[in-house]
This record gives C-alpha cells, structure tokens and sequence, in this order.
C-alpha cells in the first residue's frame, strides 16, 4: 500500500491524509477507531453507509464486516470514544446523521422515462413514452403549515422546487414534506413543520427493479405508502398523494442536484494535468468542458489553463465522490456505461451512488489522480497527448504515469 503524498505541507480538501481507520485491523467487538495516514485499498479504511440518498439517519460499519457497527457506547457524551461492535437496529448509538450540504437543494423530478405506471381513475396500466419535465413544487413557494405539494414545469434556480435529501425545503428546514395523521391511499401530501422521527414526514427512497430495468420512488419509511401523482395526472398544479406500492406502482422520482441561487457561491476548482510533475503555478493543461457546452454527452478535454474560464471550473465538494461543473450540480463527470481501457470521459445526468460518475482518490509521492470508485480505472490524458482538445478517457491505474497526475487546486470565483 503506498501512503497519499503529504510532503507539501497543505492541508484542505485536495489533502485528504487522515482517515478513520480501524486499530490495528481487528475486526470484534470494542476495537477502538482512529485517525491513521490514508493508504490506497487500506480495507481497515474503507466503510459502508447504511442510509439511503432520502435519508439523514443510518448506520456505518465496515466495508467487509457488516455485522459489525461504529458505536459511541452506553450513553454517549463529549469524549466518549467511537469504536466497532455488533449491530443492533435502531440502537441510538450506532445511528448516525448526516449534515445538510451547503449550498445544495435537489430538485425532485417526475421521470417519464419507459416505466409502467397504474392511473387511479381507469386501474389500467399505462405506458408513457414522452419525456416529463415535471418537479415537486411547494404552492406559490409557501413553506407553511398545510400547503400544497403539487407537480410543476422543472425550472433551474426555481426555490419552491429545491428540497434537501429529506424532502425538507432547502430554504427553511423548519418544514417537512407530510403525509398527515393515518396516513391511507389518497391522502393528499402537505407541507407541515418538521417534529423529529415523526412517521408521517419520514421518506426513503429506493430503487425498484423492474422487467425494464427500474425506477426510483419515495416512500413513507415504514409502510408500504409511496409518493405518487394523484389520478395519475401529470399537469402543472396537480397534487401529490401516498398510495400502496407495488413493483409497478408509484410515480417514479429522481433526485437532481442544484445550487441554490439563494446561498453563496462555492469555491470552484481547476482540474490540471500535471504532465511533468510539478507543482502551480504553471501554464499546464486543465480539464475543460468542450465548447462550454453544458448538457448530457459533452466531451471532457483538455485545454490550456486560463484563470475564470468557465468551462475549466469544477465543483468536487458536493459529496465524497463527483466532480460536477461550476454551476451545474445536476451533471457529473461520468464514464459511460460499461467503463474500460479507453473508455472517453464526459458529462451526464448524476445519479445517486452510480459507480461510473463516483471518483476517489488515486497518488503516490509521484503524483495525484482520480479513479473510478471500486475499480482500478483512472482518469486518464488520452495518449499522454498534453495538447489543446486531447480528450480525457479513463484507463487502468498506473501509479508513475504522467497521464494521470490530475489535481484539483482552488480558483477565485467567477463573478
């Protein structure tokens, strides 16, 4: 295992170098849980988060040892020290919450892709093969008791349409989504000020097979209720309702990420290929969104670094995985379907969790990379060609190569 290269004194996040690590590998009840120099494929370093992207509540146990749970013990205080034990469901000390990300609502998307979906009114099964451009939509942007969630026009920067993982409104977490008292097919969903672990505003989202492949749908965590469009009937102002699931039931809705023009900008960075090693300032090549072109299917380059273009400006701090354009949260940088030796490098629709858009870590004391999450592909300058338009590919990870020493380094933002 070769250690992450620290030799340069930085610290922020282009500098991992600690992570939480296992003592000493021991895989049993009691092991304590430290800080330890990150190592690539270090196992006692690598976790599973057992929360689903709705949720903020889960637990977190090692990668190869999901019996086993991070514990803050019997009655947890300040300094109480974390360690593993055998996991229990529900047992509060091994329940962790994830903070809201800064800067980020998601606008939730009624998908209108092949899937079936059951119409209320006829009880027949109906296929829509149109696109849908539909979101959640808080009434006339009111976050108050006992408004309206209906489906509205998809609008980017539209507020009334931004929610957090919890379906909380990104600009006042005060409010839930909520399904009122007993909730029953056809009860109509309202917004409601959130009471913690309340049954009725509690949501997960889950992927659901299919012949087709599959979609995603919220439910009402502990019944069998989904999030769903009333009657079927997808038209601006129509209200949402929960009804019982099945596998070819409920509204299909995804999660996209946008930033929410309400908050600050974030800093953007610049990805450079550092073709001979050395560390900024210099010219170098960086990684550049062909055209300026933002939408599914543009080619990633590389083009000669220039500081406040836009197109070489990227946001890595969004989650621990993607690298999204400035600006454009509900796109990542992905690796096509399949990925392989050669595979080229652009950006697409991001996807919670999906392997081809999630990017870590990859370095020596040579030089920094990224590479694909669970594989051992990396981002890759195409024939070591440091030249204006050279598309970026992915290919397998070599530790010395010059074609995959890409860093990201903080750039002023744009205005």
């Amino acid at each position: 295992m070769t250690p992450l290269d620290n030799s340069d004194g930085t610290n922020g996040r282009d500098a991992p170098y600690y992570c939480l690590d296992v003592k000493d590998g021991s895989y049993g009840n009691g092991t304590p849980i430290q800080l330890y120099v990150c190592y690539n494929d270090n196992e006692n370093q690598k976790w599973f988060v057992d929360r689903t992207f709705a949720t903020d509540v889960g637990a977190i146990s090692p990668w190869a040892h999901h019996e086993l749970c991070l514990d803050a013990g019997t009655n947890p205080g300040d300094g109480s020290k974390v360690k593993i034990w055998q996991c229990y469901d529900g047992l509060p000390q091994q329940t962790w919450r994830r903070v809201s990300v800064y800067g980020v609502g998601y606008s939730l998307k009624i998908k209108g892709t092949s899937e079936w979906r059951r119409r209320r009114r006829r009880r027949a099964m109906t296929k829509l093969t149109d696109p849908l451009d539909l979101c959640l939509d808080a009434t006339n942007g009111g976050f108050y008791n006992g408004n309206q969630l209906q489906v509205w026009t998809c609008g980017i920067g539209n507020r009334n349409q931004l929610f957090d993982y919890r379906i909380r409104p990104h600009s006042n977490l005060n409010f839930c989504v909520d399904a009122g008292s007993n909730p029953r097919d056809g009860s109509k969903v309202h917004i409601w000020q959130c009471y913690p672990g309340l049954l009725q505003q509690t949501w997960y989202n889950e992927f659901v097979p299919t012949s087709n492949f599959g979609y995603t749908r919220y439910r009402l965590n502990g019944t069998n209720l989904c999030l769903d469009v009333t009657d079927g009937n997808f038209a601006n102002g129509q209200q949402l309702q929960v009804w019982s699931s099945s596998a070819e039931s409920c509204t299909s809705i995804s999660a996209n990420a946008q930033a929410d023009p309400g908050d600050p900008p974030r800093i953007p960075y610049q990805f450079r290929a550092d073709a001979a090693g050395t560390k900024p300032p210099h010219p170098g090549y960086c990684l550049d969104l062909k055209d300026g072109v933002q939408a599914n299917g543009t080619p990633v380059q590389l083009w000669q670094c220039s500081t406040g273009n836009r197109n070489q400006l990227w946001d890595h701090q969004y989650d621990l995985y993607t690298i999204r354009p400035y600006g454009r949260p509900d796109l990542c940088l992905d690796a096509g379907t399949n990925p392989q030796d050669g595979s080229k490098v652009k950006v697409w629709q991001c996807y919670p969790g999906l392997l081809q858009q999630s990017w870590e870590w990859f370095g020596s004391r040579q030089g920094f990379g990224r590479k694909l999450n669970g594989t051992n592909l990396c981002l890759d300058v195409t024939d070591g060609n440091f030249a204006n338009g050279t598309p970026l590919q992915v290919w397998k990870c070599y530790t010395g190569s010059k074609n995959q020493w890409i860093q990201s380094h903080p750039v002023p933002v744009p205005y």
